[in-house]
């Protein structure tokens, strides 16, 4: 049985653009937006046993400026039919742009070949999908 990877700790999560920068780059009316800009995977191929690092980029904006935003955020690694869910996190985000960094440990016995990080990130009732593309070597 081949083993997941492992994340190698929560989520690391860190705005990187408040409100009112947001919203010069992603123009919020009287509905909610969520904004997935980026998905990557450090590096992008690695060898098994070894630590890749996910970035995920994101912005959230509601049209009240003031209230924080539950979100969902949740990685998973797939390999054809193959799914290793890495992380799913649950938090209460201030409005803007953010960074979310994962840290995973590639089980010793990953075939090689490639795979593909899905992450969705949910809240103000939407939901966004993005892929990146890691190479197992």
């Amino acid at each position: 049985m081949l083993r997941p990877p492992t994340p190698t700790g929560d989520p690391a999560e860190r705005l990187t653009a408040g409100r009112a920068q947001a919203v010069k780059r992603f123009p919020v009316g009287t509905l909610a937006r969520l904004e997935v800009t980026a998905s990557v995977i450090r590096p992008a191929a690695a060898k098994a046993g070894t630590v890749v690092v996910a970035e995920l980029a994101y912005t959230v904006l509601l049209p009240d400026p003031k209230k924080a935003v539950p979100m969902v955020l949740q990685r998973q690694l797939m390999n054809g039919a193959d799914a290793f869910p890495l992380s799913r996190k649950t938090v209460q985000r201030p409005q803007g742009s953010h960074l979310s960094t994962l840290r995973v440990t590639l089980p010793a016995d990953l075939p090689a070949g490639p795979y593909i990080l899905v992450t969705t990130v949910s809240g103000a009732g939407l939901i966004r999908s993005i892929e990146s593309v890691l190479t197992v070597r």
